[in-house]
């Protein structure tokens, strides 16, 4: 799995501040159409009129009325368009959901690499290694001046190659704040001077001119010529690495440009050092690598605001309750209303907000069966392990005591055995559908196996999504391709909070769902709150861990971390 690296500092022209509060409402969120499908806008205008989302909220795209859409028309038209939509419409730093309807695909295709992709791809490679070995004596530099200055000053240890960017960074940051440190206190002038010229002669490789801005500001009475001058031409200096950021931030935007990627690698080199360009490098090398670049076209969604980020395999979700990451200031949360049919769309709204109002009734029933006994390499059985989490799940909820629980270990649930079922988990059975459960209105769940999600509106569909929906069911999730056990909300994670009415449904798949820019998708009203009116857990019933995730935000969390 690709852990999210650090968010490259210029991406957002702001300090990155958590969004990821509690409290979804119906002024965060838009609603995103396909304008070539009636039934799109219709249901979009109902669940608007439905749950009062504001006017003026609805993104109409051109885009495919299937299952699929190409990976460039993603990149080239979906992605500028939502942004432009909301940055013109002043709610870029309002949004924190996105609900696609009924007629946007939801599947993005595999990008097909160029053979002049390819050629740039092995030249970044070969630049980055350059830039790298350029990089190491300067930094190396840096930290002997601060040991001479400060024979107590100790870098931080040395990591593999993989990591060597990240760590360039973070000890050329802690050399020039010793150094710093010192010189401040220094009584020498000459001395003084010596040594400002080695570290400005490193941070002029290392920072560019965007550090020599910061460090260089003049002080002292500006009625001085000499003083005056240095002012003026520490001005210049600024005012040209504030319209490089500019700049640099319009080109990260087209991404899929190659021009433009020559341009973010141009000004980099330019006015931020060798250090940032090495982020720029290995940005564009993991976006142009080859890999499973297919995608839930909601689960990419996510990641709306961010520039740069790797297309070749899954992401840590910033979001998960567990993950502590800066990214979560762009990551927006993002459901679906969806179904084999406009009319079960239409039910599902009005259902989902008529239950939360009287309050969600019925058992959870959990029938874990049949997993596949397959060795990890490490010689644990992984499935077996997974499928203690509906063991966990159903162990917290009986010592609860507030409703009924109904579990099936050895064989699975059938001709609806299991009556009034207001939610339900399992897995297994892959793409086949038994319906086991009679589902009381607005009733929540889902099932863990591949490919449930490979399609969802055909009538000879047998996967477990197209089946739950079917059967009443007004939320679930479900994977488009092979998501793989790291895909899907663990389910002694996402019931939990769910039954404690805090959080949203959307709220909670966040919270719970370990990936991004990945397989799967989360169907229902990101708004509906099964339990709000009658909580089925407290929080004290909670695991301590999963407490976290009922956390307050920080005071000073705002929206003021948004791109521009």
């Amino acid at each position: 799995m690709k852990v999210v690296p650090p968010v490259r500092w210029f991406a957002c022209l702001a300090a990155l501040l958590c969004l990821c509060g509690l409290g979804l409402g119906p002024d965060q969120i838009a609603l995103v159409v396909n304008q070539s499908v009636p039934d799109s806008l219709k249901l979009a205008r109902q669940y608007a009129a439905a749950r009062g989302i504001p006017d003026g909220r609805i993104i109409s795209l051109d885009v495919p009325s299937g299952n699929d859409i190409e990976f460039d028309r993603y990149e080239t038209y979906v992605v500028p368009q939502i942004r432009a939509f909301l940055r013109d419409h002043h709610l870029d730093k309002k949004v924190r959901c996105l609900v696609t309807f009924y007629g946007v695909p939801f599947r993005i295709r595999d990008r097909t690499d160029t053979g002049a992709e390819k050629q740039e791809l092995a030249g970044l490679r070969e630049r980055l290694a350059t830039a790298l070995r350029q990089a190491a004596p300067v930094v190396q530099r840096e930290e002997t001046l601060a040991r001479t200055l400060d024979p107590g000053f100790t870098p931080p240890p040395r990591v593999p190659q993989q990591a060597q960017i990240e760590t360039f960074a973070s000890r050329y940051r802690l050399a020039n704040r010793a150094i710093a440190t010192h010189l401040a206190a220094a009584t020498q002038p000459a001395e003084r001077q010596q040594y400002v010229t080695e570290m400005v002669a490193s941070m002029a490789l290392l920072g560019g001119n965007a550090d020599l801005v910061d460090f260089a500001q003049p002080r002292g009475t500006p009625t001085s010529p000499d003083t005056a001058a240095r002012l003026q031409r520490w001005q210049t200096l600024r005012d040209d690495v504030t319209q490089a950021a500019k700049e640099l931030f319009v080109q990260e935007q087209s991404r899929f440009d190659p021009d433009a990627r020559a341009d973010v690698r141009r000004i980099t080199s330019q006015y931020f050092g060798l250090i940032r360009l090495c982020e720029v490098l290995q940005s564009q090398i993991d976006y142009l690598t080859p890999g499973t670049t297919n995608a839930a076209f909601d689960n990419e969604l996510a990641l709306l605001w961010l520039s740069y980020y790797p297309r070749n395999g899954p992401w840590i979700n910033p979001l998960r309750y567990s993950v502590t990451n800066p990214a979560a200031a762009l990551t927006l949360m993002v459901s679906r209303l969806d179904a084999p049919d406009a009319p079960t769309v239409a039910r599902m709204i009005d259902v989902s907000v008529q239950v939360e109002k009287q309050g969600l009734h019925g058992c959870l029933a959990i029938n874990s069966y049949g997993y596949p006994n397959h060795l990890a390499t490490n010689g644990q059985d992984e499935y077996a392990k997974y499928a203690m989490k509906f063991h966990d799940l159903g162990k917290l909820i009986r010592a609860a005591g507030n409703i009924p629980v109904v579990e099936e270990y050895t064989g699975y649930f059938s001709n609806h055995e299991v009556a009034d079922t207001a939610l339900y988990a399992g897995w297994y059975s892959v793409r086949h559908y038994r319906p086991g459960m009679s589902f009381s209105a607005g009733a929540v769940g889902y099932h863990i196996a591949s490919f449930e999600l490979l399609s969802l509106h055909e009538p000879t569909e047998t996967g477990w999504v197209h089946g739950l929906l079917s059967d009443g069911v007004v939320a679930t999730l479900g994977p488009v391709a092979e998501p793989y056990l790291l895909g899907f909300p663990p389910p002694d994670e996402f019931f939990p909070l769910l039954m404690t009415g805090k959080l949203t449904l959307a709220e909670v798949y966040w919270k719970t769902e370990p990936t991004a820019s990945w397989m799967m998708c989360l169907i229902g009203d990101p708004l509906y709150t099964p339990y709000k009116t009658n909580p089925a857990l407290k929080v004290e019933d909670l695991p301590p861990p999963l407490r976290a995730a009922l956390a307050e935000p920080p005071e000073n969390a705002d929206s003021s971390s948004r791109p521009q």
